[in-house]
């Protein structure tokens, strides 16, 4: 099945133009040999006459010779298009030996354009000349319009690598700032918590300072008022030991009086 579909491929690639070229081959002979029979015909009288309807003839047969040649050309292009695209496709999906029966068939259509063409060219020399000035120009435009387009290219290519450079350019400044910034960010962060913890031993040893005065007036506090008390307790005793001396020494002089008395 595949060598069938492949066959009519080929058939379509070489044959859909055929029919066309033949056709046009034939009408083109058709109108030559009317134009022969009529150019059999010479003027009565006048040589001239025939010199300048022979090169008219010649040159529309040359005329006719060229435009087959630009037919067979664009003919053989577009059979080549063709088989070149079937071939690409099948060697794509792997059909080796599909592809290399279309490269036959490749050398077959290349070996009959260039017998078609010797043959065009022997029958009219004049014309095959015209026609390769003719392919020069077109290929001399093409060289030209390729270049056009490489340069293009070239332009477009250097427009995108400028463009990829300013991007990268435009990343690794973006890069630096956001760096920069977490940079800034992380060192006041630190430079807060620094503080923060400066002002938290700060106040704790304020704290601390407090409570150590604190207790150290509550303890010199405690030891005024124990030395307080035990002034306090030494005058009461001194004042009561006083007071018991004093009452003892009063009842002595009570006594020495009684016995004074009696004696008188």
């Amino acid at each position: 099945m595949k060598n069938r579909l492949l066959a009519l491929v080929i058939v379509l690639c070489l044959g859909l133009t055929a029919a066309t070229a033949m056709a046009k081959q034939e009408g083109k002979g058709k109108g030559k040999s009317a134009k022969e029979t009529a150019g059999k015909v010479k003027p009565k009288d006048a040589k001239t006459e025939e010199s300048a309807g022979k090169a008219k003839g010649d040159a529309k047969s040359a005329e006719a010779t060229v435009k087959q040649m630009e037919a067979e050309e664009a003919k053989h292009r577009s059979r080549v298009a063709r088989l070149e695209r079937v071939r690409e496709m099948l060697a794509k999906k792997g059909n080796d030996k599909a592809a290399s029966r279309l490269e036959k068939a490749l050398e077959k259509e290349n070996a009959r354009y260039e017998r078609k063409m010797d043959k065009l060219a022997k029958k009219d020399a004049k014309a095959s000349g015209k026609f390769k000035e003719q392919m020069k120009g077109l290929e001399k435009a093409a060289q030209a319009k390729k270049k056009g387009d490489e340069k293009k290219a070239a332009g477009q290519e250097k427009a995108a690598e400028a463009k990829s450079k300013g991007a990268e350019k435009k990343a690794a400044a973006e890069k630096v700032a956001t760096e920069n910034k977490n940079a800034a960010e992380k060192k006041a962060a630190e430079n807060k918590a620094a503080a923060e913890n400066k002002a938290a031993k700060n106040k704790a040893a304020a704290e601390k300072k407090a409570a150590e005065n604190k207790a150290a007036a509550e303890k010199k506090a405690a030891e005024n008022k124990a030395e307080a008390e035990k002034k306090a307790a030494e005058n009461k005793a001194e004042a009561k030991k006083e007071a018991a001396k004093n009452k003892a020494a009063g009842g002595k002089g009570e006594h020495a009086g009684k016995g004074k008395g009696k004696n008188k």
